[in-house]
């Protein structure tokens, strides 16, 4: 199994713009695997954008998700 990574853990002041799109690039394979439905996925995105949530929360989230 492919597991999302993240190359450091940002905290949440440090997350650039470049972070975030590289996250939400990186969520192609959660919905290719029907891991999230595309509503799901798209909320969390939102979350992640609107500092609801931290990166490394939301890659640990996914990674678990993708290791079932």
């Amino acid at each position: 199994m492919t597991a999302i990574r993240s190359k450091a853990q940002p905290s949440l002041e440090a997350v650039t713009l470049l972070d975030k799109s590289a996250f939400i690039s990186s969520l192609r394979e959660v919905i290719e695997k029907d891991v999230l439905s595309a509503d799901k996925t798209l909320r969390l995105i939102e979350a992640v954008k609107g500092g609801r949530m931290a990166l490394p929360e939301v890659y640990w989230l996914v990674n678990r998700l993708l290791q079932g």
